[in-house]
């Protein structure tokens, strides 16, 4: 099992995974509006995700209208050992 230590360093690391995006984005642009970390840069066909700044609280994933969006939950590591 990861230490809280070696978890806390990943976040602050930002290595827990990033934002997936998927073809059914449309590009209405809520998903930039709503991000507090002002971390999805506009480029086309989707956002990306700058990983430096996504603090991962997924306000993009609740309020994209169409669920373009996912968190790449899978590709986190460890996500057994902190996710309930």
């Amino acid at each position: 099992m990861e230490s809280v230590g070696s978890t806390v360093e990943m976040i602050e690391n930002n290595s827990l995974g990033s934002l997936e995006f998927s073809s059914l984005c449309t590009g209405c642009g809520a998903c930039i509006a709503t991000c507090p970390d002002n971390a999805l840069i506009p480029s086309w066909p989707y956002p990306s995700p700058d990983p430096k700044r996504c603090s991962l609280c997924l306000d993009c994933v609740e309020i994209c209208p169409v669920g373009a969006i996912s968190p790449g939950i899978d590709s986190w590591p460890h996500r057994a050992d902190w996710v309930a």
